[in-house]
């Protein structure tokens, strides 16, 4: 049983009550089938017919059929949802969306529960709702020239399926890998060549989302740049434009195939319409003009329907006027026939509503001209025939209207009816509805069918395809006499002949009603050129032979790169002057079929490079061309104690240098072809290794590898410079870590020394404490503090709160604010936060902190001289309480500066009184009514330091939080 999603099903059903009517994408040839004529059924008269036996009709059994009793069409009645398993109700879904597959034998039925199953014209399921793939709506349209094929949607994959005895056989054709989910709009049907449809790429309301057009015959995504931020409905035309319903903004809207806008005809209200192509071949939109003159070739400017071509973007001509509400359905464009189905678009009471519970007593002098009817409608206006009554009680729910498809052949329509039969006690109450089928043209028939070519002789191997005309299409291609092992596309008619000659072939044209018509193919042996490849050397011969085909053989060169000759009887060749190039030699037999052998003219054997300098222990890899492969490597004169792989030619030089090896490529014939190599003193940096205080300096020198030389600082953990040329070097600030200088030759060979940067504190500023406000604990959703400050200092202020809201924090001096992270001791929402604005402006500074809403909250605005003016920040640390303790800290922090000022913050929501200091540290501000102390180090120190206090007394809790950071001294 497949699974869909379920919120499409309401998406259209308002929309609809109030226009009807939608449409799909046809071929853009030029109408030739204009012989087909209604198969039944009456012209119209201009006269209200109220259908006979209203309330008291009963239809026919599932797959048997009656009269209608005013037009006289054949209907047959194709499911019974009271009977049929499950039971539920049965739709064909929607006029733009024919449910006929290619060749008009199966109908796609669509369960309310949103499953589908296909049925034939008769009503016998073909493949039930269990053998159904699961895909992501109930729209799965049908392949328009393959009667076993219909696509469907699943996640973010489109899918072809493939009936087969009863059963369904997917085949993935396209993931969208940039999309979560795609789905097929729940209105649209493929272009008529079946190359071009629509997708939606991650859908949002209705068809919302992105707009893809997607070739599933190439398995091309021809674009996908259109953006649907609204959308009710998509349609496709015949060139593949987009035709939109309330999309964007707008109330119709064309778009481009690449998702460009095309046009956005100025209607004042949306509906639903058709689209197609006309008698003289125009790209066409069905639509009512809803009151726009400009829109509109009808006497009535709101109950008709207009069609207008958009390439001229002008009304063409009136379709049909007078009328009720409507579907339309035109995905016949190749006959020229639209079909219409009318519904009651008020609600019950009124003349369409279930006997005798809903059926107003006036409702016979309600019936309008073409009330309820299925008709036929001539593209051109030029005729309408009534087919039908639906009896179908359409003011009752949205699937109550008949929504009447025609197929794509015209030979068929679909429509839904209740029959009036009530719901009530069924399963899906207020939707109950069955599928029912109206014979609409005749006058298709073609002539007999034929293949051609008829008869055919060809090599083994070759190629030819068939074609076939007259007869029922599609055609399926078979090779009903297989001799030759040949193969054939039974779609296109591509047929490859096997590899056994001299035996013949029948291949077979079938159509859709079964006619048959065969073609014969004579397969001769194929061509062949012996030998069909050689090497010679440059001035070589090689005398060519030819079997198969049909003789006598003629001889040639068809690509001469070496300049040779040969004897077109014989085929007697010899190679010319130019080596390392391929000749083509060619046959041909007297049907003018040929086939190639290569000559590879091998030029002289060559190694390179032919020269090359290595340092000593350096590598280089030498390569051959020319003589007759494989190649052997070796070193003749082996000066430097070097070795080579003999099949790579990977060579590594010795140790010794100020010498030269001789490398050689020997090939199979025993030619060779050497190389020198100058090898060189190895590239080495002085000193390798060397300590350097910040700020300090080194100056590096290289000697061998191959000059000139660049220097470079391949690890700059210390921030410092090197001059490229010169080699020197100056060490950065940050101190207890090590660089490393890179020496780089000429040949791209490098060489690193290690420096380890250490702390040059004569060079270290001396940090100070310049003033402490603080800014006690107040309820409050914003505290501020004011202070006078120096410029160029480092601010801190040390933030404490009770809550998990994010603090933020300005001032009025235009100070740039950093934050350390915050401790959050959730379980009882005590919260620390250092903040710190380094290089600060001189002045009057007002600071303010602001909570959300309203939190205990207290602040401590500290400023120090003798920091860092950027990169102030060293490391910091932070911790909560785990568990009731009596000492608090921030944990370690090691710093790497050449002195660093450490701050520490901490506060406990549970606890009263005054924290101590732990030994070393500085109190440098407490508030007893919230329970928080801050310290420093001041003037500065380095290593591991971990900040320490206690809470008064003796007391032990797990309510306290604490946080602390360093900042390095100036320099």
């Amino acid at each position: 049983m497949k699974s869909i999603e379920q919120n499409w099903i309401i998406c259209f059903v308002t929309v609809f009550l109030l226009y009807p009517g939608c449409a799909f994408a046809q071929s853009p040839s030029l109408l030739t089938s204009t012989s087909s004529v209604p198969s039944c059924g009456q012209l119209d008269d201009g006269l209200i017919h109220i259908p006979p036996n209203y309330n008291t009709f009963t239809p026919s059994a599932e797959g048997q059929s009656y009269v209608d009793q005013q037009y006289g069409c054949t209907i047959t009645r194709l499911t019974d949802s009271m009977l049929d398993s499950p039971i539920l109700p049965r739709h064909h879904y929607y006029s733009t969306l024919t449910p006929f597959n290619a060749n008009s034998t199966e109908i796609m039925i669509f369960l309310d529960n949103g499953t589908n199953e296909i049925r034939d014209i008769r009503g016998n399921i073909v493949v039930p709702v269990a053998s159904m793939p699961g895909s992501n709506t109930g729209v799965e349209p049908w392949d328009p020239i393959n009667p076993n094929v219909f696509y469907y949607v699943n996640g973010n994959q489109f899918l072809k399926a493939t009936i087969s005895g009863g059963e369904v056989v997917t085949t993935v054709l396209h993931t969208f890998s940039a999309y979560n989910e795609v789905l097929i709009p729940d209105e649209e049907d493929l272009t008529d060549d079946g190359t071009k449809i629509w997708l939606i790429g991650n859908p949002g309301t209705e068809c919302a989302g992105t707009g893809v057009l997607y070739d599933p015959s190439t398995d091309t995504v021809i674009s996908q740049s259109l953006a649907l931020s609204s959308c009710h409905k998509v349609q496709i035309f015949p060139s593949g434009k987009m035709l939109c319903t309330n999309c964007n903004g707008n109330q119709v809207t064309i778009y481009n195939t690449d998702g460009s806008l095309y046009w956005n005809p100025p209607y004042t209200e949306s509906a639903h319409g058709e689209v197609g192509t006309d008698l003289q071949g125009r790209e066409v939109l069905i639509h009512t003009a809803n009151g726009v003159a400009s829109l509109n070739a009808c006497a009535d400017l709101w109950s008709s329907l207009t069609v207008i071509d958009i390439n001229a973007k002008v009304p063409v001509n009136c379709l049909i006027t007078g009328i009720p509400a409507w579907h339309v359905s035109y995905r016949d464009s190749s006959t020229g026939w639209v079909a219409l189905s009318f519904f009651d678009s008020g609600t019950c009471p009124d003349y369409s509503c279930f006997y005798p519970q809903d059926l107003i007593s006036t409702w016979q002098s309600l019936w309008t001209h073409y009330a309820e009817e299925v008709v036929l409608v001539r593209i051109d206006g030029s005729q309408v025939q009534r087919l039908a009554h639906h009896r179908s009680r359409s003011a009752e729910y949205y699937w109550a209207q008949s929504h009447a498809a025609i197929s794509r052949d015209g030979k068929y329509i679909a429509f839904d009816s209740n029959m009036d039969i009530s719901n009530s006690g069924f399963v899906s109450p207020n939707q109950y509805g069955d599928v029912y089928l109206i014979p609409a043209l005749s006058g298709t028939g073609t002539s007999a069918l034929t293949i051609s070519p008829a008869a055919i002789a060809l090599n083994a191997g070759g190629s030819q395809t068939f074609s076939a005309s007259g007869g029922t299409s599609p055609y399926t291609f078979s090779i009903a006499t297989n001799n030759s092992s040949g193969t054939i596309n039974a779609s296109t008619g591509a047929y490859v002949s096997g590899a056994k000659g001299g035996v013949t072939d029948t291949v077979r044209v079938a159509d859709s009603s079964g006619n048959t018509s065969n073609a014969t193919v004579t397969v001769r042996a194929a061509l062949a050129i012996f030998p069909a490849s050689v090497s010679v050397s440059t001035g070589g011969s090689q005398t060519f032979s030819a079997s198969g085909g049909t003789s006598p053989y003629t001889f040639s060169i068809a690509t001469n790169n070496s300049g040779g000759t040969i004897n077109a009887s014989t085929g007697a060749y010899v190679s010319g002057a130019k080596g390392g190039v391929t000749d083509t030699i060619r046959v041909a037999d007297s049907a003018g079929n040929t086939n190639n052998a290569t000559v590879t003219v091998q030029a002289a054997l060559v190694i390179s490079p032919a020269s090359v300098s290595v340092n000593a222990g350096g590598s280089q890899t030498f390569s051959a061309s020319g003589g007759t492969s494989p190649y052997a490597f070796s070193i003749a004169t082996n000066n430097s104690g070097g070795t080579i792989n003999a099949s790579t030619g990977a060579y590594t030089a010795g140790s010794t240098a100020g010498v030269s090896d001789t490398v050689r490529a020997t090939d199979t014939a025993g030619k060779t072809s050497n190389a020198t190599v100058t090898v060189r003193a190895a590239l080495a940096i002085f000193p390798a290794s060397v300590s350097v205080s910040t700020g300090g300096s080194q100056t590096f020198s290289a000697s061998g590898g191959a000059s000139p030389y660049a220097f470079s600082i391949a690890t700059n953990n210390s921030g410092g410079t090197i001059n490229a040329s010169t080699g020197a070097y100056t060490a950065g600030s940050t101190a207890g870590l090590s660089d490393t200088v890179r020496a780089t030759d000429a040949t791209g060979n490098t060489s690193n020394a290690t420096v380890t940067v250490t702390v040059n504190t004569s060079a270290c500023a001396t940090i100070a404490n310049v003033q402490v406000v603080s800014a006690a604990t107040t309820s409050t959703t914003s505290q501020s503090a004011s202070i006078k400050e120096t410029a160029g200092n480092l601010l801190v202020a040390a933030v404490y709160w009770n809550g998990s809201d994010t603090v933020s924090i300005s001032d009025s001096a235009g100070n740039t604010w950093n934050s350390v992270p915050v401790q959050n001791n959730s379980t009882t929402a005590t919260d620390v936060r250092i903040w710190y604005a380094q290089n600060i402006n001189g002045g009057t500074n007002t600071v303010t902190v602001t909570q959300p809403w309203s939190v205990s909250i207290g602040f401590y605005l500290i400023e120090y001289s003798g920091i860092a003016a950027t990169n102030a920040l060293d490391v910091t640390s932070g911790k909560i309480a785990s568990a009731a303790s009596h000492s608090l800290d921030t944990g370690n922090l090691t710093t790497t500066g050449c002195r660093d000022l450490v701050v520490g913050l901490f506060a406990d929501t549970w606890g009263t009184g005054t924290m101590t200091t732990g030994t070393g540290w500085i109190s440098r501000g407490t508030d007893p009514n919230f329970y928080s102390m801050v310290v420093d180090n001041s003037p500065g120190g380095t290593g591991t330091v971990d900040p320490k206090a206690s809470l008064s007394g003796s007391n032990s809790d797990a309510a306290w939080a604490a946080t602390a950071a360093s900042f390095r001294a100036k320099q």
